[in-house]
């Protein structure tokens, strides 16, 4: 969780300076959503044993 909540940090901020038209915000945005639905998998997985 805490590399989530860097990811989000940083992103936010180069969004604020570079603005939302940045390739690279968009790609920490997506990286931001990618990390949440592994963890939020990864969390269902271990809370649902077989």
């Amino acid at each position: 969780m805490g590399i989530d909540v860097a990811v989000n940090l940083f992103a936010r901020a180069n969004e604020a300076v570079a603005g939302p038209r940045n390739p690279f915000a968009k790609s920490l945005l997506l990286m931001r959503s990618m990390v949440r639905e592994t963890v939020g998998r990864r969390t269902w997985l271990l809370s649902n044993p077989f």
